[in-house]
């Protein structure tokens, strides 16, 4: 178990998370969740790339620049079985725990901008730590799905690959004749560069039980295949030993049918075989799931007993909007 504690840092002034196997924050915008993963994020890269002092500073300086609220009260602690790490204002302490070495060498960022890494050579200066090595992440995990192991993209109704004469990445969808149709990746909408990206990145890397940070994957993706995006998520990390997964959301369909497959897991003894074959072929423990909801300067886990999803913003403002509607339906005619 991983535990992180901040402090006085953009809008959160006190949380305290324990981080499972899949890790969860949704919230109002400008909560911090995202900031709250980044620096869950630079934690296991340093973690799993075994870090030391110094380096793990020189990496600090370029989340720093992308969290400019940080300031001399900011604080952090992350706590695994193999690490201690601290910063405080400016200064970072690293303490590692024994000499056991970790599963993994890095870790894999994807950011809600995820069309970006297709930007013109010249631009891709100016772009944050985290798009950085995304772009690169990206670049390396396309040369792994030539023509003959193409992706499959069903979120967008076409196939991947990467064509290596002239080094570029294809899309392969048919038209109303069935006859295949090849575009090129940089050409097509940026919708669908931000999904084919995600899902080279995880198909590729979760193999290896890297861990994954994504912030909203529900990022163009049609609201009707959000869902089907999720299971396919817990498809690629559910079963895999080492490699977390934490995201970000402000999907309903991506929450709640997180929260259906928990259930399914849960209740899949008094099913029958019909039902336990279409819900629960995903296994998701959900002792190994932590959702969080950022409000008021603070991460409040949204899960009752049994882990299952509890009262959260997306409820309340569903309520809101159902309010209305029934205020007025009461003088339709």
């Amino acid at each position: 178990m991983r535990t992180l504690t901040i402090k006085n840092t953009g809008r959160i002034r006190d949380a305290e998370i324990q981080l499972g196997k899949i890790n969860v924050f949704t919230g109002a915008r400008g909560g911090g969740k995202h900031m709250i993963m980044k620096i869950a994020d630079f934690c296991m890269s340093v973690e799993h790339e075994r870090l030391d002092n110094q380096q793990a500073m020189s990496r600090l300086v370029g989340l720093r620049k992308q969290l400019s609220y940080f300031d001399r009260d900011s604080y952090f602690r992350y706590n695994s079985d193999l690490v201690e790490i601290t910063c405080c204002g400016s200064s970072l302490d690293v303490k590692w725990h024994g000499d056991h070495v970790p599963y993994v060498s890095r870790t894999v960022y994807i950011p809600t901008d995820r069309s970006i890494a297709l930007l013109h050579t010249p631009l891709r200066g100016y772009l944050p730590d985290t798009h950085r090595r995304f772009m690169h992440d990206l670049i390396e995990c396309t040369k792994q799905y030539p023509y003959e192991k193409r992706l499959m993209l069903p979120m967008a109704g076409m196939s991947l690959y990467y064509d290596d004469l002239p080094k570029r990445c294809f899309l392969e969808l048919t038209d109303l004749n069935g006859t295949p149709v090849r575009l090129d990746m940089a050409d097509v909408s940026s919708d669908i560069q931000s999904v084919a990206s995600l899902m080279i990145v995880v198909d590729s890397m979760a193999r290896d039980n890297t861990p994954i940070t994504i912030e909203e994957p529900e990022h163009g993706v049609p609201f009707e295949s959000q869902y089907r995006l999720l299971k396919w998520l817990m498809q690629r990390v559910a079963n895999k030993d080492n490699s977390p997964l934490m995201f970000s959301t402000y999907s309903t369909p991506v929450l709640y049918g997180l929260n259906n497959l928990l259930l399914a897991n849960i209740a899949r003894e008094h099913m029958s075989e019909e039902q336990r074959s279409k819900l629960c072929y995903v296994t998701i423990d959900s002792s190994t799931v932590r959702i969080y909801e950022t409000k008021d300067g603070k991460a409040v886990r949204i899960q009752d007993k049994d882990g299952l999803l509890h009262k959260n913003h997306l409820d309340t403002e569903m309520r809101y909007v159902m309010e209305d509607f029934y205020t007025a339906l009461i003088h339709y005619k």
